[in-house]
């Protein structure tokens, strides 16, 4: 066995070695007979002799590079001859299609949670006894490869949807790569779904692979919102997060009262928990990007108003009664994710909302009343900044210890030292005066400190 992977290793190296001899060849010089087909065999041989090697060479990036530098010219054409561009496409979408099959019945598996046209296999595939078994990793980048791809030639298409669900199988298949993320944030962005768009460019920038040019997608939205009026009397809460964050992105001054209008707009409409889900993720990339001057220390303390108001919220919806199992459920996931970074960044939660005594109170109660009975969902979200968190050990008792950590801060905060362990609500009552006198938080400038580590 050790022999026949080196041998595949050895041959794998040649193969290699003869493909970057034809990327000698000047890109003016090169044509279909003497670049194109022979190259796309190469790579074809390479992925079936040693695919782990191929995928690490970087020769999935470079099966597509090739296939778009052609239809790049025949696109640059298409003024003359739009088929040409049209049939270059599908010829590409075969290519890729081929190469799939090839390599899965060369190594005997079977693509898994991908679209028919990615697979194009049986189900029941022969296992290979003659090849080593492949990687998990090496299979998930070979899907993702494949379906980023397949995806991109849809778009060019002009078939967004079917682009879509294969960006997301993509992403899916290899989460810790950006690209996938960017192309999504591309069709929702050309849809003007500017929150979906820009939520995807910053995972994109974020995971552990970020990929680079999001950057620039990023920084074209944020512009946008952050030129768009503030102050007038629009009530689309979405459309108020984006100013508002394209603002503190821009480090641009607002006045306190936007996030007071804000707050009130939040508790008017219907809560849509995956769209909050959006807001957090892309306020928490804004803050983490922040430094210590004056003007960013600002932003930063205004994006913790949003993210402080949201958590506020979850916790008042939590009491209500009436909610069906799986919607509390949904309720308390998030809830764990604001509660467990709140917790770990030691985010102060005085003097952050209106109302400091009603929060609290509610915080009190949902400690006391919770019961174990449900079942946390947190999905594993691939964004850096997030990767303090442990998605697998979520549930309604670590739930509650991160908000009690929270509630003891907050007594500190207040000079209340002698914080209980149980029947909060009680002891929030008999301290009710204390937090209706508004006072300046014993650590100052904690965001920006924390913001800068």
């Amino acid at each position: 066995m050790h022999e026949r992977i080196m041998s595949s290793t050895r041959e794998g190296a040649k193969i290699w070695q003869s493909i970057k001899q034809f990327q000698y060849i000047p890109k003016e010089e090169r044509n279909r007979s003497n670049y194109r087909r022979p190259i796309m065999r190469l790579l074809e041989d390479l992925f079936l002799v040693d695919l782990e090697f191929a995928i690490e060479k970087g020769a999935d990036v470079l099966f597509f590079s090739v296939q778009k530098e052609w239809t790049d010219k025949l696109k640059a054409r298409s003024h003359i001859n739009k088929t040409d561009y049209s049939n270059a496409l599908y010829e590409c979408l075969g290519e890729l299609c081929e190469l799939s099959m090839l390599v899965q019945d060369e190594y005997g598996f079977v693509l898994n949670d991908v679209p028919r046209i990615v697979s194009m296999c049986p189900k029941a595939i022969i296992p290979s006894h003659s090849r080593t078994p492949l990687s998990p990793r090496t299979k998930s980048r070979f899907a993702h490869f494949l379906c980023l791809r397949v995806g991109d030639i849809f778009r060019y298409l002009s078939d967004a949807e079917r682009a879509r669900e294969l960006y997301m199988c993509a992403y899916r298949a290899y989460p810790d790569d950006g690209q996938s993320c960017n192309q999504i944030g591309l069709i929702e962005s050309a849809q003007k779904r500017h929150l979906e768009a820009l939520y995807y460019h910053v995972l994109a920038l974020n995971t552990r692979n970020s990929f680079a040019p999001a950057a620039a997608n990023v920084e074209q939205i944020y512009n946008k919102f952050a030129s768009i009026n503030i102050e007038d009397n629009n009530t689309d809460y979405d459309l108020m997060f984006l100013k508002v964050i394209g603002r503190c992105h821009s480090l641009v001054f607002f006045e306190s009262t936007i996030l007071q209008r804000m707050s009130s707009i939040l508790r008017e409409r219907t809560t849509n928990y995956s769209r909050l889900y959006m807001h957090f993720v892309i306020a928490v990339s804004v803050w983490y990007a922040l430094g210590g001057s004056q003007d960013e220390v600002r932003c930063a303390n205004q994006i913790i108003a949003v993210i402080v108001d949201q958590f506020v919220l979850f916790v008042e919806q939590a009491l209500k009664e009436g909610r069906s199992k799986e919607e509390k459920e949904e309720l308390l996931s998030l809830l764990w994710i604001y509660a467990s970074w709140i917790e770990a960044k030691k985010i102060s939660m005085m003097n952050r909302v209106a109302d400091d005594a009603i929060w609290i109170r509610n915080l009190a109660l949902l400690i006391d009343s919770e019961g174990k009975d449900l079942t946390l969902k947190c999905e594993k979200l691939h964004f850096v900044p997030l990767a303090l968190l442990d998605y697998e050990k979520a549930s309604v008792t670590s739930l509650i210890s991160r908000l009690t950590v929270i509630l003891w801060r907050t007594f500190k905060s207040y000079r209340i030292s002698e914080a209980p362990n149980e029947n909060f609500t009680e002891f929030v009552d008999a301290h009710m005066s204390a937090f209706a006198d508004r006072r300046r938080p014993r650590v100052s400038r904690t965001v920006a400190v924390l913001s800068s580590m």
